[in-house]
C-alpha cells in the first residue's frame, strides 16, 4: 500500500467527524427514548388522555342504550348496574326480556360505572381519572324517557 501525504490526516478527520456525529445521534436517540417512557408512564398515571375520555364516553353510550332498551320492555328505569342482568323481583324473567347488556366493564380508570335514576331520568357517569363521584372530571350522559330520545 502506497503511503500518501495527507491523505491519512484527511481519513483521521473523517473518522473523528463521523465518532463526534454518532456520539451526537446517540444522545438525541437517547433522549427520545426517554422522552417517550416518561409519556407513557404520565399517561397511565395521569389517565387524562383522550383515548381515555373517548373510551368512557363509548361505553355510557353502550350503558344508555340498555337503558332504553330496559326501559322500552319493562316500563321501568335501570337503578343499578345489576338491573340490566337479572329480572326485578315483582317481574319474571319472560316478562323482563333481558338481560339487556352483557359484560360491563370498568371505564378505563378501573372505576365501577355507576346508574342513577329518578322517574323520568337516568344518569350513566364514570367517576373519570381521579374516580371521585360528582367533581369536574366526572364523564355522565343523561336520557330522558318524556324527551322521546
Amino acid at each position: 500500500m502506497m503511503n500518501v501525504p495527507g491523505v491519512s490526516l484527511v481519513i483521521s478527520i473523517s473518522m473523528c467527524l463521523l465518532l463526534v456525529g454518532c456520539g451526537d445521534a446517540v444522545e438525541r436517540d437517547s433522549d427520545q427514548q426517554n422522552h417517550k417512557k416518561e409519556t407513557t408512564t404520565n399517561e397511565k398515571k395521569g389517565g387524562s388522555s383522550l383515548l381515555y375520555t373517548r373510551l368512557a364516553n363509548e361505553q355510557l353510550k353502550v350503558l344508555i342504550s340498555g337503558c332504553k332498551k330496559y326501559h322500552y320492555n319493562t316500563g321501568r328505569h335501570v337503578s343499578k348496574l345489576a338491573d340490566f342482568k337479572t329480572p326485578p323481583e315483582d317481574m319474571s324473567k319472560k316478562e323482563w326480556k333481558g338481560p339487556y347488556l352483557g359484560n360491563i366493564l370498568a371505564d378505563p380508570w378501573g372505576n365501577e360505572m355507576i346508574v342513577e335514576s329518578s322517574e323520568e331520568t337516568v344518569v350513566v357517569r364514570s367517576c373519570g381519572p381521579n374516580g371521585i363521584k360528582g367533581d369536574s372530571d366526572d364523564l355522565t350522559m343523561e336520557w330522558s324517557n318524556s324527551s322521546g330520545k
